[in-house]
């Protein structure tokens, strides 16, 4: 396999799409609700959680795509595999990684409460924002098999 065949490989550059433009989308969102840039940073841009799902976003796109490829199409192997795998991250996404979340939540309430008296305990925290919504997770689906369809109709092989 040659190195270039990546940059004809269409669901995967509409899934790479889905991502980043899932993770613009998240930025616009949070700009757009606080009223201000001074959030917007590289960590903001490939920050967990948020709407839309970046996760739904990508896998949904590679799905989509694959479905519209000549090579590819509805009954498919590789269209059976995508379908399922985006339903496991999804599922994971709105499931297990929202669950940490909250219950990162309640360890930080813990530690902080336990630890008041030192700082150098009190301070540490648990990432809380990690999964998604079930709202946030349509959102990214929806966006991303709409990246998925364009790409796998409309670029070149």
């Amino acid at each position: 396999m040659h190195f270039e065949e990546l940059f004809h490989n269409i669901p995967l550059i509409a899934g790479i799409i889905g991502w980043f433009g899932a993770e613009i989308l998240k930025v616009l969102i949070n700009c757009i609700k606080g009223r201000t840039l001074k959030y917007v940073t590289w960590k903001s841009l490939f920050a967990s959680g948020g709407m839309p799902s970046s996760h739904a976003a990508s896998m949904c796109a590679l799905s989509a795509a694959i479905a519209f490829i000549p090579e590819g199409g509805f009954g498919s192997p590789a269209f059976a595999v995508s379908v399922l795998v985006s339903a496991i991250v999804m599922y994971d996404a709105s499931g297990v990684r929202k669950e940490a979340g909250e219950q990162a939540k309640a360890l930080n309430l813990i530690m902080r409460d336990m630890f008041s008296s030192n700082p150098e305990y009190a301070d540490r925290a648990f990432k809380e924002l990690i999964g998604h919504t079930k709202a946030q997770v349509f959102a990214g689906a929806v966006f991303g098999i709409a990246v998925g369809v364009l790409c796998g109709l409309f670029l070149p092989l």
